[in-house]
């Protein structure tokens, strides 16, 4: 698990430097970014691996089925982005939730992905305001209805 937290906490920071973030927004950003193996452990964490290469992966905290599942984590290598990667991990997210017994996902994504959670049917339902540094920031938080 820990060698796991390592290496997905790197691979996120590294899709977060894909959208050219100042290199201090990136440095705040360094703990909120880090998984830690305790999530790995009680959630659900799918690894897409290409020849031993973990190149991306979601997190989905699914407890109660009386609420939503949320998707913490989306996270694809910046080398595979474009490839189809994101959709096959949302679409997996999206069935995993569905198949424990949830109605709908939410998650809060990073601005620059809204679209592409948009394209995937998610809707925005309110939003997220926060800061990093003295930058005021507003991100989506974003819903999916789930089909068994």
């Amino acid at each position: 698990m820990k060698n796991d937290s390592t290496e997905l906490t790197s691979l996120i920071l590294k899709a977060k430097a894909y959208w050219k973030y100042p290199e201090e927004w990136l440095d705040a950003w360094t703990l909120d970014l880090k998984i830690s193996p305790c999530f790995i452990e009680n959630n659900e964490v799918v690894i897409l691996s290409i020849n031993n290469e973990s190149i991306g992966f979601y997190g989905l905290e699914c407890h109660s089925t009386d609420k939503a599942a949320y998707l913490d984590h989306l996270w694809v290598d910046p080398k595979y982005i474009g490839k189809g990667y994101g959709r096959m991990l949302f679409e997996l997210a999206c069935n995993k939730a569905a198949e424990i017994g949830h109605k709908t996902m939410e998650l809060v994504a990073d601005p620059n992905a809204e679209g592409f959670y948009s394209r995937l049917g998610a809707i925005k339902i309110d939003e997220v305001h926060g800061k990093v540094l003295d930058v005021k920031r507003v991100l989506p938080k974003m819903e999916v209805h789930l089909q068994k």
